[in-house]
């Protein structure tokens, strides 16, 4: 009995370590136009432990028809303007900061993608800067809308795992009785 009764804590123990762990990941539709630069796609972030702001960690889409390959670290972009920080914010809205998020493309241009100017200090557009020329192209649009999908809650998901764990567990002292 004690041997059962550890192991049902045991599992217990390991259920609600596994789910208090289990990191989750918002997905954010974004599309965007200018006076010559379009682009659309899909940003997949994390929490970063402040409330109301992300960490873009995945990107994927097309800017100017060419796909982008892949999100650049926080403070890589080649530009001395540019020290994109990959934050997005949540608080009010969904919206990207004046550093931005950075990205390459398949025909290797850079892309930072910020909200404001830092020539004019307007912080009412979005702009995005190609590089290595560093154009700068105020967006004349700029949409950014959060997917809403179901997260497992981790107590759901330990309340569930010890209600299972009781019925196995009365289920093995029925069959011993028989």
């Amino acid at each position: 009995m004690r041997k059962n009764l550890f192991l049902v804590f045991r599992c217990v123990t390991l259920i609600a370590g596994l789910s208090s762990s289990m990191a989750y990941a918002d997905t954010f539709n974004f599309t965007f136009s200018g006076v010559s630069d379009t682009g659309s796609g899909v940003m997949t972030a994390s929490p970063t432990g402040t409330p109301g702001v992300e960490l873009i960690t995945g990107i994927v889409g097309t800017t100017d028809g060419s796909a982008i390959s892949a999100l650049l670290a926080p403070g890589s972009y080649p530009a001395p303007l540019a020290l994109n920080d990959n934050d997005l914010y949540t608080a009010s809205g969904s919206f990207l900061d004046i550093q931005g998020v950075s990205y390459v493309l398949a025909n290797g241009t850079d892309i930072n993608l910020y909200f404001g100017q830092f020539g004019t200090g307007d912080p009412t557009v979005y702009n995005l800067i190609s590089g290595p020329d560093e154009i700068n192209d105020g967006l004349t649009s700029f949409s950014l809308t959060q997917n809403v999908a179901a997260t497992p809650e981790p107590g759901s998901l330990v309340l569930l795992g010890t209600g299972v764990l009781g019925l196995v567990a009365a289920a093995g002292r029925m069959l011993r009785k028989a």
